[in-house]
């Protein structure tokens, strides 16, 4: 729902902002050039927080999430884009999950002019991580009675929660998202994610929605 919103108001800014007269044009615009404060297209977002849900067909569970990402303009539409993402919640009881991962990809951003204040973008692109999740998520007997939060170690016998299980992850993830340019090298950007990836013989749906910081050359 609040993935398709993100997707709503890209589109809507994306028609608004494309048309004469709405937006301060200089009249001596060439043609389109690479995002930045130089044009180089070259970006750090090096803080971005929000929330996360991670989804299985045994329960689900929702946390928080952070990141960093880097981005290079492969021209005025498409750029690569490699945010590093963790994510963590859902704790006690063999309910947690927490993820550590790399997605590099690519998006198309909407942009017709150079001083475009509203982006709109989408894109994609390939998990890489490591992911601990609760045993109950799983479909998996708890191991003891009693609860523990999410990775404690009580008798310090250095093998964390044995209600959690972990393990490698690969998966696919979809962007969509807008991103408010108050400067050529300083902007906000209003993201959203979708995720699947297996662990444990199970599939995990995870959702980001995210606030992030860009600085851009």
């Amino acid at each position: 729902m609040r993935l398709g919103l993100v997707i709503c108001l890209a589109l809507v800014s994306a028609r608004v902002h494309a048309q004469p007269g709405l937006e301060a044009l200089s009249t001596d615009e060439g043609p389109l050039q690479r995002s930045g404060l130089f044009h180089q297209g070259i970006s750090l977002e090096p803080l971005n927080l929000g929330s996360l849900q991670a989804v299985t067909s045994h329960g689900k569970v929702a946390g928080i999430d952070f990141g960093i990402a880097l981005h290079y303009d492969l021209g005025p539409n498409w750029s690569l884009h490699m945010p590093i993402e963790f994510g963590e919640g859902g704790f006690g009881n063999g309910a947690g999950y927490g993820e550590l991962a790399i997605i590099p990809g690519a998006l198309y951003r909407f942009r017709t002019h150079d001083d475009q204040r509203w982006v709109p973008y989408v894109g994609g692109g390939i998990r890489v991580g490591y992911v601990g999740i609760g045993r109950t998520l799983v479909g998996f007997p708890l191991t003891v009675a009693c609860c523990h939060d999410w990775g404690d170690d009580p008798h310090h016998t250095g093998k964390g929660d044995p209600n959690t299980e972990d393990g490698s992850a690969t998966g696919g993830e979809l962007w969509a998202g807008i991103e408010w340019n108050r400067t050529r090298w300083f902007s906000v950007q209003l993201a959203g994610a979708a995720a699947f990836e297996r662990v444990v013989a199970t599939s995990i749906l995870v959702f980001r929605e995210t606030l992030g910081l860009r600085l851009s050359i």
